[in-house]
């Protein structure tokens, strides 16, 4: 199978799979629904782009059908699928921040990522940018967290 189908069959997958979620949270309130449905609108317009310029042909240099991979390092995969599914697990049962802190450290070092003042400044920016717009934009409460519990708060 050559690149360049490979990348559409990616493409079709991904969008046959925005329809089905888009589908799922039909029943979801429109303000609800709102940020989600952007977010697949997005992903669905990049996809289009990406099949696109794999139609075209501008995606694959020569030769580099041959040396490609699914995975470039399969270990990693995994390694970051078992710790999204310890996040998703976390959001409900200790809550949004704490599951992500531990998440936004834990997969870095897991990858041996060195610059620990970057990563503590991106994750910082990160949670107040999520939390600005779920709070103070979209008026969503993110879900209660276990330590304000423990702490009486």
């Amino acid at each position: 199978m050559t690149f360049k189908n490979i990348e559409l069959l990616t493409g079709a997958a991904i969008i046959t799979a925005l329809g089905f979620l888009w589908a799922q949270i039909s029943d979801v309130p429109a303000g609800a629904r709102m940020f989600p449905q952007m977010v697949m609108l997005t992903m669905g317009v990049l996809t289009c782009v990406m099949m696109l310029r794999s139609a075209a042909g501008r995606t694959a240099p020569v030769g580099a059908a041959d040396e490609w991979r699914f995975f470039k390092h399969t270990g990693r995969f995994f390694v970051t699928v078992g710790l999204f599914v310890l996040y998703i697990a976390g959001v409900g049962s200790v809550g949004y921040f704490s599951s992500s802190v531990v998440f936004l450290l834990v997969l870095p070092f897991a990858f041996g990522f060195q610059r620990h003042i970057m990563l503590a400044f991106t994750m910082g920016a990160f949670l107040v940018f999520v939390w600005g717009i779920f709070v103070l934009v979209f008026d969503r409460l993110l879900p209660p967290e276990a330590i304000g519990a423990v702490l009486g708060g």
